[in-house]
């Protein structure tokens, strides 16, 4: 169980780490696990199966951005069946250092799929759920049987399409209209609008010739009497 949780969570540094994944690890560490077979079972060199289907999935690498995230799907084929593969996906994503990594194989009679994503736009459990999988939101796979692996990782492409959610943009996070002010009223009086409205941010524009300047933003921050003098 302690080998599952650091693979999962990348030694506990990767950013889907949770608190209860490090009290787990803590317990189990309190229970008598062993770091140092943990570390034997992580830092295991590659085969020579793998180091060749590592290159293959490099090669075949389809780059796509998706509601500003940037998506990796990798696709092979493998006569036999070849360990590691969420290993491999891992090493990918740090090779490729993108968002959201996928990787579709098709080994003996069936397609393994496993998805690495530390962002919150991509859920990898949501996405393997449509395979049939699971697995954590930032780490999950699947099996299928039945269908070839570009059947799957076309069709892996467009559920990804469906279910990236797109990121946080200031028209999101900011209330409009955008409210501002001259620089020559006093910041006493125009904090005490601002209280009144319910505004965080205000805009402070001056006028140079025929151009309209905006050279500061007053933010809602810090009590009124700090603000008592003019600009």
């Amino acid at each position: 169980m302690a080998l599952g949780i650091y693979e999962d969570t990348g030694c506990l540094v990767f950013t889907n780490t949770t608190p209860r994944d490090i009290r787990a690890a803590a317990f189990l560490l309190e229970q008598g696990a062993n770091l140092a077979v943990v570390a034997d079972f992580l830092g295991r060199p590659l085969t020579q199966d793998q180091k060749s289907l590592l290159k293959r999935l490099l090669v075949s690498a389809e780059h796509h951005q998706i509601n500003g995230t940037k998506i990796l799907i990798a696709r092979g084929s493998e006569d036999e069946f070849v360990g590691g593969l969420a290993l491999l996906t891992h090493k990918l994503a740090e090779i490729e250092q993108i968002d959201a990594v996928f990787t579709v194989v098709e080994m003996e009679d069936r397609v393994h799929i496993v998805g690495r994503c530390p962002l919150k736009e991509v859920n990898c459990k949501e996405v393997m759920e449509q395979f049939g999988g699971g697995g954590h939101p930032a780490a999950a796979s699947a099996t299928v049987k039945g269908q070839g692996v570009d059947e799957v990782a076309d069709a892996l492409l467009e559920i990804v399409k469906g279910m990236v959610r797109p990121p946080l943009t200031v028209g999101d996070i900011m209330s409009s209209p955008v409210k501002w002010s001259s620089l020559k009223q006093l910041l006493r009086k125009l904090v005490k609008l601002c209280f009144a409205m319910g505004i965080q941010v205000c805009l402070l524009s001056a006028r140079a010739n025929w151009w309209v300047l905006f050279p500061g933003v007053m933010l809602r921050r810090q009590p009124i009497t700090d603000w008592d003098m003019p600009l």
